[in-house]
């Protein structure tokens, strides 16, 4: 952590015991996963994707780490930011129904513990992209940059359910 700069952060503390005291059981068949799915990294031909953008995250893994990524990063780009979420796109639930659908098999059970693996990660890159913009003097403290403010708030918020 101390390479992200988030090993100070009470948030990223917090969601690092709770995700090594949670473990979810391990796949059956592990899958390349993108490892950054959202829907900023999908190029469309009118309604229908046609590109998959952005894999340098990748990793092997059960599904609902992309899924949990999915749906923290859409969280993110809305409460996280102070917006309402896109109006049309399916909530948290729906997702997840539709994701069991597809899959075959049900995933809502350790989804908690995957979003908040998602918010984990997240915090962490943008507590570097902080980092990096102070190291380079383009701002004057990591608590200047918005990203990596409301990425740990976020994480936070995420964990106060969870206890």
């Amino acid at each position: 952590m101390d390479h992200f700069g988030g090993a100070d952060s009470v948030p990223v503390r917090e969601a690092l015991a709770l995700l090594r005291d949670g473990l979810p059981p391990e796949p059956e068949r592990p899958s390349l996963l993108w490892g950054d799915a959202r829907l900023g990294n999908l190029m469309f031909s009118g309604v229908a994707p046609v590109a998959v953008l952005d894999w340098e995250m990748a990793f092997l893994g059960p599904g609902e780490a992309d899924l949990g990524w999915y749906l923290y990063l859409d969280r993110h780009l809305s409460e996280g930011v102070g917006a309402p979420g896109l109006p049309g796109l399916p909530g948290r639930a729906e997702t997840i129904r539709r994701y069991e659908e597809l899959a075959g098999r049900p995933v809502a059970a350790h989804m908690d513990w995957y979003e908040v693996f998602a918010g984990f990660r997240f915090a962490l890159i943008a507590s570097r992209v902080g980092r990096l913009l102070v190291e380079h003097g383009l701002v004057a403290a990591e608590a200047d940059v918005p990203l990596a403010r409301n990425a740990a708030n976020l994480l936070a918020r995420t964990l106060r359910p969870l206890g």
